[in-house]
């Protein structure tokens, strides 16, 4: 307690990993501003007090390799030589273990189902290899679920997934860029292919899906403050499923304007899904386990994204008797479209609240 403000202490004893300091009367606490907050530091004595310039630094002399990386800086001062040391960084004994094993069990489950739906595309979904592919993938992503709930350690920590907003929000993360995966393939193939344009032409046609999705990202704030984060993703992915329907109807009509408004629409969906599940996967996540958070969102996105590029392939390159698998290209928007619906339903419904903490705000 310094003059009515409560200062934390620490003994540098026991952060250098060393006996920490028994109390006696020569002890000190030094207080010091870290960060324009107050600390104290314990230590054993304090002989002197002195005003050191930037002209006292010196660099720290190589002795024996090593320990310059120990000694950062030496101060010269009244024929005193100070010696400013940096402890090198000590692991943390109650730092979980990084889980290999169960991690690349994961991604060989995703190598998997995404090569499974590649290879059933090319030999058809009766081949045997695509089959073994895919019952392997989802048994093990299966077994790795069983795990998780089970084991003492789990891979995602109960402080993530018991969030209030974190499932909604995964759920959304995959979703969305799964319908992504479709859009970039689907509507790539079919501007080039079924409306016969150039490279540059279809790139230029696709630009208009980027400026809503950016347009999304500069409104998600205001949405998310008007309607709730959770509103937010479920007006996110009605607003996706819209624009499913929409390539739906455009795709055999052999015009480019409804192409361009389905684009339109389905950009902003999809650019506010993503600024909106990433403030919601944050959402009453402790702070040591934001990074955790934030590392399970983006691999789900980047599943759905793989999964739903595979699928799209396999279904358009299946479908169609004209060549350009514009039956299957209708078929997995479709689907696309019933998968975002899904969604939406998700959103609403009611979770767990979060005890404490503000409104999260939409991420740019």
């Amino acid at each position: 307690n310094l003059r009515g403000q409560i200062v934390p202490v620490y003994d540098l004893g026991m952060l250098l990993g060393i006996a920490g300091t028994e109390s006696t009367a020569s002890k000190v606490v030094i207080v010091l501003d870290v960060h324009d907050r107050p600390c104290g530091i314990v230590a054993d004595a304090v002989s002197d007090i002195l005003d050191v310039a930037p002209s006292d630094f010196r660099a720290s002399p190589v002795v024996t390799p090593g320990t310059d990386a120990l000694v950062s800086m030496l101060v010269l001062k009244n024929d005193m030589v100070i010696a400013l040391l940096t402890p090198p960084d000590r692991p943390d004994p109650d730092e979980p273990a990084v889980p290999w094993p169960r991690l690349i069990a994961l991604s060989g489950s995703f190598v998997l189902l995404i090569s499974g739906l590649q290879y059933a595309s090319v030999n058809g979904w009766e081949s045997p290899v695509a089959v073994a592919q895919l019952v392997l993938g989802v048994a093990l992503l299966v077994g790795l679920a069983v795990a998780q709930r089970r084991t003492g350690d789990p891979t995602v920590r109960a402080e993530v997934t018991r969030a209030p907003l974190f499932r909604p929000a995964s759920v959304v993360a995959f979703c969305s860029t799964w319908g992504f995966g479709v859009t970039v393939l689907a509507m790539g193939l079919y501007l080039q292919t079924g409306l016969d344009l150039s490279p540059l032409e279809a790139g230029l046609a696709f630009s208009t899906f980027s400026v809503t999705f950016a347009v999304a990202g500069l409104a998600a704030g205001r949405l998310v403050r008007a309607l709730g984060i959770r509103h937010t993703m479920a007006l996110a992915m009605g607003v996706a499923a819209v624009a499913f329907v929409l390539q739906v109807l455009a795709v055999p009509r052999d015009a480019l304007a409804p192409v361009i408004g389905a684009l339109l629409v389905g950009g902003f969906g999809q650019g506010l899904a993503f600024d909106a599940s990433t403030s919601a996967s944050l959402d009453g996540v402790p702070d040591d386990a934001a990074g955790e958070a934030s590392g399970v969102v983006q691999t789900l996105r980047l599943l759905g994204l793989s999964t739903g590029v595979a699928l799209a392939t396999t279904v358009t390159a299946g479908q169609g008797t004209d060549g350009l698998g514009v039956d299957g290209m209708r078929t997995v928007m479709g689907v696309a479209a019933a998968v975002a619906v899904v969604a939406v339903a998700v959103c609403l419904v009611p979770g767990r609240r979060a005890a404490t903490g503000p409104q999260p705000r939409a991420h740019r």
